[in-house]
Formats: C-alpha cells, structure tokens, sequence
C-alpha cells in the first residue's frame, strides 16, 4: 500500500503542487499486551506515543521551528470500541501541530499496512473542517460515494477494489476541501457567460455559483492520476448548503447527471459494505455530460441553468444562464 512517498504523491496532486510532504515511518512500539487483550484506548495510545518522542530528533520534522512536530499520524493495530481515538483525547503536551490517530487498515484487524485513505480523510476532518460525505451506508445511503474523499474515496476509486489494496488509492478530495486548505481560488460566477475548466487533477480550477442559501460548486475530473480509475470523469455538479450555525460546516451533496440517484438507492448491508462488492458508490452517469451524455442541469433553488455541457478534450466547456428574478 502507500508509503510515505505515496502521501506525498497524492497530497501533492490534490494540492496541484502547492504541498508536498517528506516524513518518515519509525518502527512499530508495543505496549506491552497481546492484541487479544487489548483494547486502544487514548491512554494507551498516549504511552506508546510518548516513548516514540523520547527517541525522537523532534527538530527533523519541525518545518517551521516551532519545536513541534509538524505532522503526526500515530498507527496502531488493537482492538478499538471505537474506529480510532480522537487527537483531542490525546495529550502529548503539544508536541505536534496536527494529530491524527488510525487502525491500520482502518477497521481493527491486525496489519502492517498504512491507511493512507484514512489519514488523508481524517485530515479533512481535523485541518480542513470538512464533513463526512458517506451518507448511512448502513441503509445503502452513500452520499457522495466515491467522488471524494471526504466519502467512500477513501476506499478508493471504485466498488471493486481488492481487499489488499482498500486505502491505497484514495480519490481526489472536492472542490471546497481544496479550496479551506488554499491550494486552489474558486472563481465565484455572477453573470451570464461561457466557461471551461480543465481536470482538477491537472491544477484546473472550479467555480462557485452563488445562490440564496445554496451554492453549486463546479469541478472537473479527469482520467489521470489518482482519478484514472474512476467509472467516469467530467463535471462535477456539488450543492452546498450555507453552514448550520450549530456545526459551522456546509452540507454537501452531489448532483448525479443521469437523475437515478443511485447512491441514495444502495442495498442496507449492515456495518461498512466494504469493497469489492456490487454496490453502487458512483458510476459514468454521475458526471455530466456522462454516460448518458447529459448536457443541461437546471436548478431553481439557485436560480440558474447550465447549458451545452459538453467535452473539449479532458476539459469541458458549458454555458451559464441565470434565471429572471
């Protein structure tokens, strides 16, 4: 699965070159219990972690010379009540910037292999402020599937992806996680006129359609990287709800082109309906024009129609009207 390197790559793609990170994975620490004894609760994650920074050449891995670690990600492999800790219910005396705690393989079992679809959708969480965008899978509700990592990307970029390599390649995370870290400026759209955007995989931009207690944020995706394997790639449509004032994060929901509204239409498989399966978390008729080579997406509640979506190349090319009134 992906190292080190790996992260890298995929934070760097997402970040269309504005971030990179070099890191290193240290050993394995024990805590002094066999697995079938022990439940990770945050203290004995804690103590593991402090004797990782007793060793620790805390200045290699301080970019900003804060005398903090920049980026702790803490693996562990024991039984958990819980899918993994909190960082806030780890102390550590404010040794890193950014905290984040993960099962490896992300769900319990014993393994040397490393989350990186975990780690990158919990840094959404933790860095980004972005909410989880799965929807009850437990109903067959999958909300935004695939088509984020803030969903079922984590997993990666489709429903048949290997047992072994589930985590390994996490999808692009959305437009607006994007644009909460500041590795890209979405062009906010006002007026009538034609556009076209190139690949979000390739450093294209996105735009922001302005409505009145909803937007619609636009992005393309493109078959390279680590979207190469997606079921389909063109414009994104995304509704975003105005932040509840009690979370203070917008609600985010994905336009499918074809109308079927698949992801809300899965079969209810209980806990995690983990891949490979035949579920539906995305398909080619999602993105427009799709494969059901939609090219007109009106919404009344923004006050707006796209028109003549279609593909110019990987980019594609579509025309906004606003609605009178």
């Amino acid at each position: 699965m992906l190292g080190p390197a790996g992260l890298s790559a995929y934070l760097e793609e997402n970040s269309a070159g504005a971030l990179r990170i070099d890191g290193e994975v240290l050993g394995w620490r024990s805590a002094g219990r066999g697995w079938v004894d022990m439940e990770a609760s945050p203290e004995e994650i804690e103590a593991v972690a402090r004797e990782v920074f007793a060793d620790l050449d805390v200045a290699a891995f301080d970019a900003d010379e804060n005398g903090r670690v920049d980026q702790l990600f803490v693996l562990h492999s024991a039984r958990s009540p819980m899918d993994r800790p909190s960082p806030s219910d780890l102390l550590l005396d404010g040794r890193a910037d950014l905290t984040i705690v993960s099962q490896v393989s992300g769900f319990g079992t014993v393994s040397e292999a490393l989350p990186v679809g975990m780690i990158v959708h919990e840094l959404g969480h933790w860095s980004l402020n972005q909410p989880d965008m799965y929807g009850n899978y437990t109903q067959g509700r999958y909300g935004s599937g695939i088509w984020t990592v803030m969903g079922l990307g984590g997993w990666g970029p489709h429903n048949q992806v290997p047992a072994d390599e589930i985590f390994a390649r996490p999808t692009h995370f959305h437009a607006s996680a994007k644009e909460a870290a500041g590795w890209m400026e979405m062009a906010r759209v006002t007026d009538d006129g034609a556009h076209q955007l190139a690949p979000i995989e390739l450093g294209g931009g996105a735009l922001r359609l302005l409505g009145p207690g909803v937007d619609l944020v636009l992005e393309v995706r493109g078959p390279t990287g680590f979207s190469a394997e997606l079921p389909g790639h063109g414009l994104l449509i995304w509704r975003e709800y105005w932040p509840d004032a009690m979370i203070g994060r917008r609600r985010i929901e994905l336009v499918q082109a074809d109308g079927r509204d698949d992801l809300a239409n899965g079969t209810p498989m209980g806990e995690r309906p983990l891949p490979p399966n035949d579920e539906n978390f995305g398909d080619a008729g999602d993105p427009f024009p799709g494969a059901e080579g939609v090219r007109r997406y009106e919404d009344a509640e923004v006050g707006v129609i796209l028109e003549d979506i279609h593909h110019v190349g990987e980019d594609v090319a579509f025309t906004v009207r606003w609605l009178d009134g």
